[in-house]
């Protein structure tokens, strides 16, 4: 079974701060059936994930999961990370509300069209998967 990173973004995210969780505790969320966070993806940024996973050794395939604000951030995640052996392919996370158009990306088929368009234009040394929100 592979194992999947946190989203990456193009530069560092420290996140949100103070209540970040609905319903709060484990228990709650288990007797909810589900919960909401709004974490709005902390990460450290491209670079320093790609210095990070270029060392990953792990018996489990590995899975960056990229998150951009642009088709051209996504095509940058693409480079980033595609060249490290470490890695086994690259997720687009489009369906995330922290990132995209202002809107969630894989709501705007236009959009993931470009994206795809895009993506054949440049060889991808990776297998690409697309992380979509539920419709």
């Amino acid at each position: 079974m592979p194992v999947e990173s946190d989203s990456y973004t193009p530069v560092q995210r420290d996140g949100n701060s103070g209540r970040v969780l609905y319903p709060e505790t484990l228990e709650e969320f288990l007797a909810k059936g589900g919960g909401i966070n709004s974490y709005n993806m902390p990460n450290m940024g491209y670079k320093a994930a790609a210095a990070e996973l270029a060392s990953y050794a792990g018996r489990q395939p590995l899975l960056v999961s990229v998150a951009g604000f642009s088709i051209e951030d996504y095509l940058l995640g693409s480079k980033t990370f595609a060249p490290l052996d470490s890695v086994s392919a690259i997720v687009f996370n489009v369906g995330c509300p922290n990132s995209g158009h202002g809107e969630i990306m894989s709501f705007l088929p236009r959009v993931v069209n470009e994206l795809l368009t895009q993506l054949s234009l440049v060889p991808q040394p990776r297998p690409i998967w697309l992380k979509f929100s539920p419709y």
